[in-house]
């Protein structure tokens, strides 16, 4: 068995062959990737592509998005403030989405209501009919709370 190696880049820096066979290979497979030529166009959006000693085997384009995880409302919130909440949070996320250079955003969401109000606000119900939602969870990297000064006083 050949080994299969993993590599990610900046589009910017994606060799033209290389270029031309995944335009060829998505255009392809249209049927069955959803490929969004948009994404293409996105600040942030790398190449990530697998290959062993015969060539390229895949290719997939990333795109960082922003993720709404989860919505933690008042209590007794009205439908009004929800609807307000949501717009204003909402202005907030395109500016800092267009800060970042973030040009999607994703909402798992089981409440039928909050879903019908962002739904009637510009966001797009994924039909799940035509594509399933998978995660993948790693633990964080530990990072240190706290920097321990390196220079003594020994005075």
């Amino acid at each position: 068995m050949k080994r299969i190696t993993a590599e990610a880049m900046p589009l910017y820096a994606v060799p033209l062959d290389k270029a031309k066979e995944f335009i060829k290979w998505v255009w392809n497979g249209r049927e069955k990737n959803g490929f969004d030529m948009k994404v293409m166009s996105y600040p942030r959006t790398i190449m990530c592509s697998a290959k062993d000693d015969t060539g390229a085997l895949m290719y997939i384009p990333l795109q960082p998005v922003l993720m709404y995880e989860s919505i933690a409302s008042k209590p007794e919130i009205t439908e009004r403030q929800t609807a307000l909440s949501l717009w204003r949070i909402g202005e907030l996320m395109e500016q800092v989405m267009h800060d970042t250079g973030h040009c999607e955003a994703y909402f798992l969401v089981k409440d039928g209501d909050v879903a019908d109000i962002c739904a009637a606000h510009g966001w797009e119900e994924i039909d799940p009919k035509k594509y399933r939602m998978l995660r993948r969870k790693i633990e964080p990297p530990v990072y240190p709370t706290v920097v321990e000064d390196d220079t003594t006083n020994d005075n």
